[in-house]
């Protein structure tokens, strides 16, 4: 058995396909942007993580990315083969993540538990990130802390939305960097 928690970490290298990007990329350019936040599940109180966080369009319905993430999603699970994780109840609508000079994510993992605690029922079991076709420069990826992945644009990762996944983006020091993320319960 598997033992290193990076070996749950795929990366998918160039599975977005180039009209896939620019056509997401021009209806972004239509859609107002959020200010990103966090509530707290014990307090409720909501906020910022860090003063520099992107702004987000909360779910995002592309039937071609859909189909992607649902693909991708299958192949990791049907990669991994473990008898007690053989199925999946849906995936999230993705949200969008628009990050801009200066701004970044704060260290976090994805147990986003309030997000399936209305019509969705589970816990968040995994985590899809993805990147589109834009020109930045920073906004490298970070996981457990010091660990750079080779994430780059037209990539999709998955890996467990548990507190042992902690990552953050950089801040992006030049252009516009655009990613999704989609949970898996």
């Amino acid at each position: 058995m598997m033992k290193e928690l990076d070996q749950f970490v795929i990366t998918f290298k160039n599975v977005l396909p180039d009209n896939l990007s620019e056509q997401c990329l021009f209806h972004f350019e239509n859609r107002e942007f959020e200010e990103n936040t966090f509530t707290n599940p014990i307090t409720g109180k909501v906020s910022n993580l860090s003063s520099n966080e992107p702004w987000v369009i909360n779910e995002y319905n592309n039937e071609k990315l859909n189909s992607i993430i649902w693909q991708l999603v299958k192949h990791y699970i049907d990669y991994y083969k473990f008898p007690w994780f053989d199925s999946w109840s849906g995936f999230t609508l993705p949200r969008i993540n628009k990050y801009e000079n200066n701004q970044n994510m704060a260290s976090h993992c994805d147990r986003i538990k309030s997000m399936f605690d209305g019509e969705r029922k589970g816990d968040p079991t995994l985590s899809v990130l993805g990147l589109f076709d834009t020109e930045f420069e920073g906004g490298d990826l970070i996981m457990f802390e010091d660990v750079k992945y080779d994430f780059k644009p037209k990539d999709v990762m998955i890996f467990p939305s548990t507190f042992m996944y902690p990552h953050y983006v950089e801040p992006v020091t030049n252009g516009t960097r655009i990613s999704f993320v989609s949970w898996v319960w």
